[in-house]
């Protein structure tokens, strides 16, 4: 029998992703969360754990979205203070910034009480050859296990190269799908990723939510999502796949 996670993303990020995940948690099969503490929603998500006691919440580092917690840097933001979207494309980008930006949001989640279990990253930034080395140090040291990172390269070099990076590091589970996303988060697509990774221990990326304005672009995608992950026909599946 496999670990099945499903990891909801984005918790802190609105009110409405809020209390999706909530709901999820609640009436489905979301068992797993990851906290942004860089939004206006954060203060929200953090009576929410605590009120209901949700388990297995980590930390959804963020380096390209909205506003940093420290404002000293130079190198990793715009000129309106703001994260690049594409920082791990920017070859000046200052790693002792982003090494700081990384303890300061952690130290922000532990300080609000969360008890932070496992370690990722607002779009896949910790899965970049640029920054993957620095995340892995920041995993070793606090001895928390972050998001697998999967070896798909063919490249014999690459592959080599990838192994080093994250030697000694711990990973949440086995194995990591982000599949159930965008045209693909639908129900029969969902049975399928469960049915190719059964017996592994697996963390499923989900973004469930109600319908919120500052949802952005993926908006109506997160009340769909809330949807599957909550209807009796994946609950009874993946009840199943724990026996």
């Amino acid at each position: 029998m496999g670990k099945l996670i499903f990891n909801a993303d984005d918790l802190g990020q609105t009110h409405g992703t809020n209390q999706g995940i909530l709901h999820a948690y609640q009436n489905g099969v979301v068992n797993s969360s990851s906290l942004l503490v860089t939004t206006d929603h954060f203060d929200e998500a953090v009576d929410i754990i605590e009120k209901n006691q949700l388990k297995n919440i980590g930390l959804h580092f963020n380096l390209t979205e909205g506003k940093p917690i420290l404002k000293t840097h130079n190198s990793i933001v715009d000129t309106a203070g703001n994260f690049i979207r594409n920082i791990h494309q920017k070859t000046d980008a200052n790693t002792t910034e982003i090494a700081a930006e990384l303890e300061a949001q952690f130290d922000k989640a532990i300080k609000a009480g969360v008890k932070v279990n496992h370690l990722d990253s607002h779009h896949h930034i910790h899965m970049t050859k640029s920054l993957r080395k620095l995340f892995a140090r920041f995993s070793k040291k606090h001895g928390l296990p972050l998001r697998k990172i999967n070896n798909t390269s063919r490249n014999p070099i690459k592959r080599i190269q990838l192994k080093r990076d994250l030697l000694g590091v711990s990973f949440f589970t086995q194995d990591f799908s982000s599949e159930f996303y965008g045209e693909n988060a639908n129900e029969e697509k969902l049975i399928q990723f469960i049915e190719k990774y059964k017996g592994k221990s697996l963390e499923i990326m989900c973004h469930p939510g109600f319908e919120d304005p500052e949802n952005g672009i993926y908006n109506q995608e997160r009340k769909m999502e809330l949807d599957i992950l909550t209807n009796d026909r994946i609950k009874k599946i993946v009840l199943a796949n724990k026996k």
